[in-house]
């Protein structure tokens, strides 16, 4: 920004950017630090990508002492109406008719029949 600010714009830059540079003092040493431990030949790749990453985390912190602290607030209410009551149970299994309620297996007729003979097995050629 290449104009200047009204005085009380201007005091509240001031302000952020002392907090801002206080925040962020360690991310500058460090970047300082690796490029003056760096070579002209590792200067790009992986320390570029490095300074990059520390700048963003400048760029994070300018943002995290200009916005407002977040503090938790409710959740919006349902725009759903509510129902009055609940209705009735209602049973959802098919009923059984009146015709097949008296062939159900707890009403069949026990049997006191032996148990039949076995069947030769097939390809044995064995027959009675």
């Amino acid at each position: 920004m290449s104009e200047p600010l009204e005085p009380t714009l201007e005091a509240k830059a001031q302000e952020l950017a002392a907090r801002i540079k206080a925040r962020s003092a360690d991310a500058i040493l460090e970047m300082a630090r690796r490029l003056v431990a760096t070579t002209d030949d590792d200067l790009f790749g992986d320390t570029e990508f490095a300074l990059r990453d520390q700048a963003q985390g400048i760029v994070a912190d300018a943002y995290a002492e200009h916005l407002p602290q977040k503090v938790a607030t409710p959740p919006a209410p349902s725009t759903a109406p509510t129902a009055p009551t609940a209705p009735p149970s209602t049973g959802t299994a098919r009923k059984r008719s009146k015709r097949s309620a008296g062939r159900s297996p707890a009403t069949a007729p026990i049997t006191t029949a032996g148990s039949a003979p076995k069947a030769p097995a097939l390809g044995t050629g064995e027959s009675d």
